[in-house]
């Protein structure tokens, strides 16, 4: 190559190599600025998808932001693909700006996203609970709805935390899982309730008593706090029906202070239940009960007594009717409770109540009520000024403090009070602030309105009254035939009032003036009614009793039901049956051996007859009869009798041998601590081995030992219990109970059929004591375990056989002779201070004052 191509060759190079180092810079440029394009484009999706997640932008916890979620996703996408593309040393900085800038709100926006969805799950078992609530129903599924929302609030909650940002973080928990609380916490007591219930209804089931009792205890606590009035009259419904099926007895004893103690039963005791009967259940070992006081809801007994300061006394509450009825309609008792009761007044006197009563319209008494018996009020002071009391009654806990001023405030200061405990309790210093109240005038005059119907006048008042007076065509009704159940309601039955002489010369009817005053209010100061006149006409009842219903009960005995009042006992003395079955019966009767107003809660029921029919003609269960009550029988409490006979339908309902159910009746006697159990209402072939098992009897909680002897006596409806040898410690009345006995179809007994109170006698045998005492060189003397007496045994007329002496081992003549509770034998012979003095005892008529015979046994000296 010549010189001169050498140079252009160079020239070209330079000129190629030039242009390469001047375009690079230019590619560079260009590729940075799309990159940096494509990330502003990426964070400004970012920043969208930041505000769409935030309550401070337009997040609303419901809407989720996919748009603005998938353009930002696809922008960090093709930032990302872009940036891969730079040489590492500029990379990192781009990706390090989208993650923080892009990425982190795509994540935040996931967790939100996730947050609704799980909101939305909560709000659907929120509606679901929502549902049951506004149906007011508190039922198996509303606790499922309970669950399944509970359960849900916390699977979900998690997700509701990771929401990013704390004020749109509280506004998803808010909405979703507050929302969902307060909807679920709104029915917490109902549902615990009922949980509660439903353990107590599976516990009676499978017979645990005490467990139910546990269960209904916790859902009495909890009932207090039901705030729906719907389920909670459901709940109570339930839980009152599931209370009657517990057995009744005695819930809790506790003393209040030094001279109350208070008995709380699981049922209401029987109305009518007196004060009399109250004092005679309990008993506290040397204490004297002097007062009984029954509650309004008859569950609780406070009783009075010389003192409850005792340590280790035993404490007896007797069985008591209660509400309950058995099958036979007869009051089901509480189970006799004993205790060992323990109890020191430590607390001193406090006031529990106070009570204004006005003296005139500026004055005041008020009566300080302390909360036990006092033996000293202290001194007391009014306004810093001591005063003495008006009145007062310790042994109530009463001081009466008078004429204080109306509407002024008060101060009163007790110092030194003291209670009647055995150790005295003195209160330091009590302090009352209290306003005279002003006086309460009820200046309403009490309203009258009046109706007449048939041969009855009714007087309804406004308010409680006390009688007044009533006049019927100028005639005075006398005071005992103007009658009330509540001094609200007053009725005159105007046939019958004043011996019936305002039909005397009215066979059917009369219309007469009637004249109503003198009827006032129980103000302080009596209000007394306007005299209201009217005429009225009154017709006399000529027209026999009506049967509104006749029903068979399982026990065999018929009720009628009439329209009106009828005389018991009624003259029916037997039913003629018409037809069982539709099958006519051409000479068929039943015998009714009486006709009674049967008797609910202590009080007969006067428009009801009850019939009881004589074992012979008793209807078979199951069968439909059509009975015909014959004329003339009948009669109601104007004297007015059925002319013609009476038709009746009735089907006993299905007893023993049909189903198994709790219908077998008992009768449960007792002789000589032998108790003697007769069956009835049973299968045909009578009662099970069960009733011969002694784990199945139980005498004062006590069950009866295996070697008790029981047997069959007649027939398998009868069986006869004879207790064993020392199984009566003490003499007394003990509740007998039998449970687990089945009939041969598996009938069990009925409720309250299971118990007896029964007066046993201590039977444990005297013993021999082994060592004699000589007394002198004629006389021995024999003690046993316990004071014994002579008895014939046998009834020979012969007294002390079975009882020998010995002399050194030879039979010795001998005269017997019992003296303060000892056997002294005087010997016909003489003997010595070495002689061997045997009294051998074999079936000896001795026995101790329960009549328990002596056991066989040798005394020696």
């Amino acid at each position: 190559m010549n010189k001169k191509k050498a140079i252009k060759v160079l020239s070209a190079t330079a000129i190629a190599a030039s242009a390469f180092v001047a375009t690079a810079p230019a590619q560079a440029a260009t590729t940075n600025s799309s990159v940096e394009s494509l990330v502003k484009q990426a964070k400004d999706a970012g920043t969208v998808l930041k505000w769409a997640i935030s309550t401070e932008g337009s997040a609303d916890g419901k809407t989720r932001p996919y748009a603005q979620y998938n353009a930002a996703k696809v922008a960090r996408d093709k930032a990302v693909a872009a940036v891969n593309k730079l040489p590492a040393a500029q990379k990192n900085k781009y990706l390090a700006d989208i993650e923080q800038n892009v990425t982190l709100h795509i994540n935040r926006t996931m967790a939100y996203i996730d947050a609704i969805t799980a909101g939305e799950k909560i709000t659907v078992k929120k509606q679901a609970l929502e549902a049951q609530i506004a149906k007011n129903l508190i039922d198996d599924k509303t606790v499922a709805a309970y669950h399944d929302l509970s359960t849900e609030i916390r699977k979900q909650a998690i997700l509701l935390d990771r929401v990013y940002g704390q004020s749109t973080r509280d506004a998803i928990r808010a909405q979703y899982k507050k929302t969902a609380e307060t909807v679920r916490d709104s029915v917490k007591y109902e549902v615990t309730v009922k949980i509660e219930l439903d353990a107590a209804q599976k516990a009676l089931a499978e017979n645990k008593q005490e467990e139910a009792e546990k269960h209904l205890a916790e859902a009495s606590k909890y009932m207090n706090e039901v705030k729906n009035e719907t389920m909670k009259a459901t709940l109570a419904k339930s839980l009152e029906e599931l209370e009657a099926q517990l057995t009744p007895k005695v819930k809790s004893v506790s003393a209040i202070n030094a001279k109350e103690i208070v008995v709380n039963f699981t049922t209401a005791l029987a109305k009518g239940t007196t004060e009399e009967q109250l004092k005679a259940a309990f008993t506290l070992e040397g204490k004297t009960d002097t007062a009984a006081k029954l509650s309004e809801d008859r569950k609780t007994v406070t009783y009075t007594v010389n003192s409850t300061e005792v340590t280790n006394a035993k404490l007896t509450v007797l069985a008591l009717d209660t509400d309950k009825k058995d099958a036979a309609n007869n009051a089901i008792q509480t189970k006799e409770y004993n205790t060992v009761f323990s109890f020191e007044d430590a607390v001193g006197p406090a006031v529990a109540k106070t009570e204004f009563t006005h003296t005139s319209d500026t004055a005041a008494d008020l009566t300080l009520k302390f909360s036990e018996e006092l033996t000293s009020y202290g001194t007391i002071s009014v306004n810093g000024v001591e005063v003495a009391p008006k009145s007062s009654d310790l042994a109530k806990g009463e001081v009466v403090l008078g004429d204080l001023e109306v509407g002024k405030n008060i101060t009163i200061d007790i110092v030194g009070a003291t209670d009647a405990a055995v150790k005295a309790n003195k209160a330091e210093h009590i302090t009352l602030s209290l306003t005279v109240p002003s006086k309460v005038v009820d200046s309403t005059v009490p309203t009258v309105s009046t109706s007449t119907n048939g041969n009855k006048l009714t007087l309804t008042f406004s308010e409680e009254v006390t009688k007044g007076n009533v006049s019927i065509g100028g005639v005075a009704v006398a005071a005992n035939d103007i009658t009330t159940t509540d001094n609200k309601t007053f009725v005159v039955d105007v046939q019958k009032a004043n011996n019936g002489a305002f039909f005397a010369n009215n066979t059917n009817f009369f219309t007469s003036e009637v004249i109503v005053n003198g009827f006032a209010d129980k103000a302080s100061t009596p209000n007394t009614m306007k005299e209201v006149k009217f005429n009225s006409t009154f017709t006399a009842d000529t027209k026999a009793a009506s049967l509104v219903s006749a029903e068979a009960k399982a026990d065999g005995k018929l009720v009628l039901e009439f329209n009106e009042d009828v005389v018991s006992p009624a003259t029916i003395s037997s039913l003629v049956v018409k037809s069982i079955d539709g099958i006519y019966q051409s000479a068929s009767n039943v015998t009714v051996s009486s006709a009674k107003h049967p008797v609910v809660d202590g009080k007969a029921v006067t428009n009801k007859l009850e019939l009881t029919l004589d074992a012979g003609t008793q209807l078979v269960a199951g069968k439909n009869y059509v009975l015909e009550l014959a004329a003339n029988t009948v009669e109601d409490s104007y004297k007015n009798k059925n002319d013609k006979a009476i038709t009746l339908n009735v089907v006993r309902p299905e007893a023993a041998g049909q189903q198994p159910a709790k219908v077998v009746t008992t009768t449960i006697s007792e002789d000589k601590n032998v108790v003697t159990i007769t069956f009835a209402n049973t299968d045909a072939k009578g009662m099970t081995d069960s009733v011969l098992a002694p784990s199945n009897y139980t005498i004062g909680g006590k069950a009866l030992p295996a070697n008790t002897d029981i047997k069959f006596v007649d027939n398998k409806n009868k069986v006869v219990i004879t207790l064993p040898e020392s199984f009566v410690s003490v003499n007394g009345t003990y509740t007998f109970t039998a449970s687990n006995l089945k009939d041969a179809f598996g009938n069990t007994l009925a409720d309250g059929e299971n118990t007896a109170q029964l007066a046993l006698t201590e039977n444990i045998a005297p013993t021999v004591n082994s060592a004699l005492t000589v007394n002198g060189s004629n006389a021995a003397v024999v003690s046993f375990s316990e004071a014994i007496q002579s008895a014939d045994l046998d009834g020979d007329g012969k007294s002390f056989e079975g009882i020998t002496v010995k002399v050194n081992g030879t039979d010795a003549a001998f005269t017997p002779q019992v003296s303060n509770g000892k056997l002294t034998v005087t010997l016909t012979n003489a003997i010595t201070l070495t002689d061997k003095v045997t009294v051998d005892f074999k079936e000896a008529e001795l026995t101790d004052a329960n009549g328990n015979q002596v056991k066989n046994g040798v005394a020696s000296n």
